[in-house]
């Protein structure tokens, strides 16, 4: 048994049901892409259009398997972020501040507000401090304590290479390694931080085994005080179970191509079609988990 699946174990059968934890949730930590730079000449709306073809990589195996891959398209204002594989598309409207997400196979759709995902972090937080609580006035296991705190309020050293382009961050439960690039405009910065922002909280509703979100958030806003995008991403674990190394490599189309569009089309044809039927997120999950 390898130690991320060990871990997946042991955090199912001593947490509590919202309870941050590792596990299958973190591959699908980088369901994102990295920003495009602005084209010399481009109109606003061409300069916003671009693409990242997302791999993470399992580099805690000897074979380094490819774990997830996405492909995600910044257009008209919204992101469209698919996952191949699963047959997916999560589609984030920051206007109207909400999700949708569209499943192809099985044809059905249905949305979740910000609002919503807010109140449900919220319970969860609440839930995990009164686990705490609980724990910390019974006779219990030390090092899971203080992983779970961690996990709920992260703190890391952290350290910046700007010649080399390096960003690190460092704990005794979770490090980051980013390679990046600081040269690009802030709208592109910040518009990639919000989606990743808001996808990292999304991912840990729908599967709240993804302990990482708050860890996460906390890297975006490092990357945010210098400016930066990343281009590779790796994550290290110390689980208690074991090491968990995840690797993610990102490729940028500075503009979307007639594939991109089509696809973007093809989706949109898809949530305004009678065939698609649109059901509550709670259904939605259900279905999900019942084809796994």
């Amino acid at each position: 048994m390898t130690a991320l699946s060990t871990l997946k174990y042991s955090v199912r059968t001593t947490c509590p049901r919202n309870m941050i934890s590792w596990g299958t949730g973190l591959l699908w930590m980088l369901p994102v892409c990295w920003l495009l730079c602005a084209f010399g000449g481009a109109s606003s709306a061409e300069a916003q259009e671009f693409s990242m073809y997302t791999k993470v990589y399992d580099d805690s195996l000897l074979d380094r398997p490819v774990v997830s891959r996405s492909l995600t398209m910044f257009h008209a204002g919204e992101v469209y972020d698919y996952l191949d594989g699963v047959g997916e598309v999560i589609i984030m409207q920051p206007i109207r501040k909400k999700f949708v997400i569209l499943n192809l196979r099985s044809e059905i759709q249905t949305e979740i507000s910000f609002a919503e995902i807010e109140n449900m972090l919220q319970m969860a937080d609440d839930e995990t401090t009164n686990f705490l609580k609980k724990l910390a006035n019974e006779p219990h296991d030390e090092q899971l304590y203080r992983r779970i705190r961690f996990y709920q309020e992260p703190h890391f050293s952290r350290s910046v290479d700007v010649q080399e382009k390096q960003l690190k961050l460092t704990s005794p439960y979770l490090t980051y390694s980013v390679n990046f690039h600081n040269d690009r405009p802030e709208e592109y910065v910040r518009k990639y931080l919000d989606f990743a922002d808001w996808v990292k909280k999304l991912n840990y509703v729908r599967h709240p085994i993804d302990t990482s979100y708050r860890a996460r958030v906390e890297l975006n806003n490092r990357m945010r005080s210098i400016q930066a995008l990343p281009l590779t991403i790796q994550l290290t674990a110390n689980t208690g179970a074991g090491e968990v190394k995840l690797r993610s490599e990102h490729h940028i189309d500075w503009k979307l191509n007639q594939m991109h569009k089509e696809k973007i089309n093809l989706w949109n044809q898809k949530i305004k079609s009678n065939e698609t039927r649109s059901i509550s997120i709670a259904q939605y999950q259900q279905n999900l988990h019942a084809q796994r």
